[in-house]
């Protein structure tokens, strides 16, 4: 059943009341019950959602030398491994 729009203004309204953490824990979860039942294939499904924060956080940089092109790469390795379980 389709939420109508008042519904969906009302769940957003106690969406944004919620601390930022709790609003990121519903969004994951909405989405991993959006995936399970969309049918697609996990190559075409869409790449994980990152808060502005986490980015904001990267792009202040920090005092840690920047991984490197193989750290990186082994990194994607393991998640694909990760995911393919």
């Amino acid at each position: 059943m389709a939420a109508t729009p008042l519904d969906r203004e009302a769940i957003l309204k106690a969406v944004e009341e919620l601390p930022p953490a709790e609003q990121l824990q519903v969004a994951q979860q909405i989405m991993r019950t959006y995936l399970a039942g969309s049918g697609l294939p996990q190559q075409s499904r869409p790449a994980p959602w990152v808060s502005w924060r986490t980015l904001a956080g990267i792009a202040l940089g920090s005092s840690q030398t920047p991984p490197t092109e193989s750290q990186i790469a082994e990194w994607l390795d393991e998640r694909r491994m990760k995911e393919a379980d």
